[in-house]
């Protein structure tokens, strides 16, 4: 598995600036720096530099033989890469673990059954933010999801057990992926989930 996160200091290749040539400055941006980390993690797996572009639902367009992932959050960027014939997927998600003023309504909003309430009761003494941790988790599952089955979830379709520095995330709906695990960090402020889909 290749891993990535940095600052951007490598432009885009030719294919990737057609495509994002209309964008608003900061956005592309963004874009940038996620390629240039995706690019990054393919060298770990001995993956020579290539445009990467996106499907019409936005999510990236990997090369053969290669899932993967990215996530950006206020200039940052992280992305995971492997082979295919490992894993079935990968989702990533990166936020900010901070004082929420709207930690209330996060929760409310991400936390969908009595058992991901009290779970979030619990990990206020642990995070400034539980609401964005199970936030993150269940971004890092859309992102594993979506490039298997190509379903639009919601929040309450979802849930998290979380363990010490684990999850598991169970879709809810019948005919839907089975539990998948992940583990998260937080350090120095943010809070990293990664999702894990292996054969």
């Amino acid at each position: 598995m290749g891993f990535a996160a940095g600052e951007a200091t490598a432009p885009l290749l030719g294919p990737e600036v057609d495509a994002t040539r209309s964008w608003a400055p900061h956005r592309r941006a963004e874009f940038m720096l996620g390629r240039e980390c995706a690019r990054r993690a393919l060298a770990e797996l001995g993956v020579p530099p290539a445009p990467i572009l996106f499907d019409e639902e936005g999510a990236p367009n990997w090369p053969v033989d290669v899932v993967g992932s990215i996530s950006h959050k206020r200039e940052k960027c992280v992305a995971v890469v492997a082979r295919s014939s490992q894993f079935w997927g990968l989702g990533v998600d990166l936020e900010r673990d901070v004082e929420e003023p709207a930690e209330d309504e996060i929760i409310r909003r991400v936390c969908a059954t009595p058992m991901e309430l009290a779970q979030a009761r619990a990990l206020r003494t642990r995070f400034h933010s539980p609401g964005t941790l199970f936030l993150a988790v269940k971004e890092a599952y859309f992102k594993l999801q979506f490039p298997l089955t190509r379903l639009r979830i919601d929040w309450d379709d979802v849930e998290v057990t979380f363990g010490t520095d684990t999850f598991v995330a169970r879709q809810v709906a019948v005919g839907s992926l089975q539990a998948v695990p992940g583990v998260f960090v937080v350090e120095a402020g943010w809070l990293f989930a990664l999702a894990v889909r292996a054969k």
